[in-house]
């Protein structure tokens, strides 16, 4: 009798302490915002100072590309700031540091974060917040890793332009400050081929 109320007790212990203000655990989402946010305020700074390093050397396309996406980085870091303090968290502070300009490394590196971020950790990211039932944050990760997508290809066809002549680059972008979208200025979607926005709200990047 004293052993089968020691049991219920215990049991009636562990379920006020899991209704406790605090023990519920939090969601892997957030965490993954945090993390995606500090990537994409690291490839918004480093981008921007490589592009300015770019003009300097006289390579006015590869600086456009390199600002064009700085500035869709930081429609990601909106956006996804967005969603983060929707769900009562914030960022904090977070100093971005990259390596120094060194345009055909940092052009590799580039290729490798964008597929990386485009192909893997998105991907990992959508799969965590379909799970926990945040299906505004799957749509702000969809937008991403699908403009990711896009930087990835733009990056690769810079490098290119390094060795082979014939390759044409872009002179100047078309961004969509929703989903952070880059297009060629001459031939871009109307509207957004990812979010939808309608092209007269894109940016201008040269």
């Amino acid at each position: 009798m004293i052993k089968t109320f020691t049991t219920i007790a215990l049991a009636a212990l562990v379920l006020i302490s899991c209704n406790q203000p605090g023990s519920k655990k939090e969601p892997e989402t957030l965490a993954n915002l945090k993390t995606s946010i500090e990537l994409e305020l690291l490839a918004n700074a480093k981008y921007n100072h490589y592009a300015l390093m770019a003009r300097q050397d006289s390579l006015p396309e590869i600086a456009a590309l390199f600002h064009a996406a700085a500035v869709s980085e930081k429609a990601h870091v909106d956006r996804q700031v967005t969603m983060l303090l929707a769900h009562g968290k914030n960022i904090g502070n977070y100093v971005p540091e990259y390596p120094p300009y060194d345009l055909r490394e940092n052009l590799k590196t580039a290729i490798e974060v964008e597929y990386y971020e485009a192909m893997d950790q998105y991907p990992r990211f959508i799969a965590v917040s379909d799970r926990e039932n945040m299906p505004d944050v799957s749509e702000t990760f969809t937008w991403a890793s699908e403009a990711e997508a896009k930087h990835y290809e733009l990056f690769k066809q810079a490098l290119a332009s390094l060795d082979d002549p014939t390759v044409v680059l872009a002179k100047s972008y078309m961004v969509c400050p929703r989903c952070g979208n880059t297009m060629d200025a001459e031939h871009y979607n109307d509207p957004c081929d990812i979010c939808g926005n309608e092209a007269s709200k894109f940016i201008e990047v040269k």
